[in-house]
């Protein structure tokens, strides 16, 4: 997912944290996951930009969920899960900065403001 990517309320999304898999997770709204990277110009001698200095490269978005069904336990702040979007072959591994629950007759509410580095994406061989 790249930012500014926008995905569609009511899609399916898989969650696991904590050793478990979740299913049943369906977007209450529109998402769009934003760049948290701040890029600055690099001066010369003369103070013409000779270069770009990029730090904080990554993604923040924030999830507001309807949890469809089953037992509920959200994770922590501070957790890191794994997010599957529908149609996505693999998942992507994201820090939770913030968590908040809302429980109605017969429904959950959660809503997720998660983030990740760029790096967090990578893989390594060792």
């Amino acid at each position: 997912m790249a930012a500014g990517d926008r995905v569609v309320e009511g899609t399916a999304w898989l969650m696991g944290y904590d050793g478990f898999s979740y299913t049943g997770y369906s977007p209450d709204s529109e998402i769009t996951v934003n760049d948290t990277s701040v890029i600055a110009d690099v001066n010369g001698d003369q103070d013409a930009p000779i270069s770009k200095l990029i730090t904080n490269p990554g993604k923040r978005m924030t999830l507001p969920l309807r949890v469809a069904s089953g037992t509920f336990t959200p994770p922590i702040k501070g957790a890191v899960i794994s997010l599957t979007a529908p149609g996505a072959v693999s998942s992507t591994k994201w820090f939770v900065e913030d968590v908040s629950v809302r429980y109605a007759p017969g429904i959950c509410l959660m809503t997720l403001t998660v983030s990740r580095e760029d790096s967090m994406a990578a893989t390594y061989d060792t």
